[in-house]
């Protein structure tokens, strides 16, 4: 029987850790069409290591989600090894489980895909190399060419999550539909429209803690039906 109820495939931009980092932090989240209050999704992203200066900085090593020793099938990110990590920059893939109604809390969502196999999607997004921040767009293809989903116009340098999130919406573009069964995937808009959202959404006074907004559920527009779902 056809399942119209696929899960989503969202890209998730938080507040940056410092200003320096960037306009957001960019992540991948995986949950249910329909949530709940109690639904709980995955967020797959990379992390800035704990050894660098600042209390804020992620200990990659604190996370319950990925599990590489006990065996034990805590979550769907168990098979992934979470030390896969790029020396130069001091970043670290992590999928953990997150709370689809606070998915922990991001400025925004836009749905960018409908997942058809959720366990080939983490393997393809998990096997993605951290970047460099020096890294450019076009090595993301085998140095040969840049998929649309990670234009070579895009501005450059760029910063190791940004650039990952290009590199890893490019992997599951060429993954040919096995990942997604419908989906959009051109970088430069996807970012301008996660751009002009939470612009939108601050001059709206969305993230102010008056006004009447539901706060428990972080904006999302879907970009495959061009509409808002919350607003």
């Amino acid at each position: 029987m056809f399942n119209i109820d696929k899960d989503r495939l969202y890209v998730a931009v938080y507040p940056p850790e410092h200003p320096s980092l960037g306009e957001f932090h960019w992540a991948l989240v995986v949950g249910p069409k329909h949530e709940r209050y109690d639904t709980d999704g995955l967020r797959l992203h990379i992390i800035r290591l704990g050894d660098q200066s600042g209390s804020d900085d992620i200990d990659a090593s604190s996370s319950t989600s990925v599990d590489t020793t006990s065996g034990v099938d805590s979550s769907p990110c168990h098979t992934y090894d979470q030390s896969l990590w790029s020396s130069s920059s001091k970043w670290a893939f992590q999928c953990e489980t997150v709370a689809m109604h606070l998915s922990s809390l991001p400025l925004a969502r836009l749905v960018i895909g409908k997942v058809k196999d959720r366990e080939r999607l983490i393997q393809v997004i998990a096997n993605v190399p951290i970047p460099d921040a020096t890294t450019d767009c076009s090595n993301t293809d085998n140095g040969t060419s840049s998929p649309s989903s990670c234009s070579s116009s895009s501005p450059q340098p760029s910063y190791p999550d940004k650039l990952w999130i290009q590199h890893a919406i490019a992997a599951l573009e060429a993954d040919k539909k096995r990942c997604l069964s419908t989906s959009f995937t051109t970088w430069d808009v996807i970012e301008q429209t996660a751009s002009s959202y939470v612009s939108g959404k601050r001059n709206q006074k969305r993230y102010d803690f008056f006004g009447g907004w539901n706060r428990s559920k972080p904006p999302t527009f879907d970009m495959l039906d061009d509409q808002e779902l919350i607003e």
